[in-house]
């Protein structure tokens, strides 16, 4: 018998985004199109509620509070800036070499790479936002692109690095 997943709902009245700029108004929060799923080894990840095209905005998301130093939860938005991202439930946005997701930190949102169906785990590729990591680890996607160690975009060959998206505050010291 395969174990059962369980699925915590947050409240949809809770931590919603505040867009910051017309077109981030109409973003779906991302409470409605999101969920987050304990699996039996207590670990978490994030899935679509939804379907979405590549290239489709999926939700906003802003600082809900600023960092001088990266933490296991936070998001690089520039080169000495990091954040806690609001609304809390994307930091359960696993890492993959081969991403669903990108998070756009100059626009604050989260747009589909590939096409995604309901139920889809969220993943993205930590060094698309992260120089160096406070905890590097061992990656587990199982892509056939995997890069095994993760520690940041500046200890990937920069020719590895072509093939990713990544933000302007990577891309301007590693690819310039």
């Amino acid at each position: 018998m395969q174990a059962q997943l369980k699925v915590a709902k947050p409240a949809g009245a809770l931590n919603r985004p505040t867009p910051r700029t017309n077109a981030l108004q109409k973003l779906a929060t991302p409470l409605s199109v999101l969920e987050r799923r304990t699996h039996p080894s207590g670990q978490s990840s994030l899935h679509t509620t939804g379907t979405f095209a590549a290239g489709e905005d999926i939700c906003a998301f802003k600082p809900k509070q600023l960092l001088g130093q990266p933490t296991m939860y936070s998001v690089q938005v520039s080169e000495d800036t990091h954040i806690e991202l609001d609304p809390e439930i994307l930091r359960y946005a696993n890492h993959s070499c081969a991403p669903s997701v990108f998070f756009d930190t100059a626009a604050g949102k989260v747009v589909a790479l590939t096409d995604l169906q309901a139920g889809d785990e969220v993943t993205f590729f930590y060094p698309s936002t992260e120089f160096k990591m406070s905890e590097p680890f061992s990656c587990g996607c199982g892509s056939s692109c995997c890069l095994g160690t993760i520690s940041g975009a500046a200890h990937i060959d920069k020719a590895r690095l072509q093939g990713y998206r990544l933000n302007k505050h990577i891309s301007d010291v590693l690819l310039s």
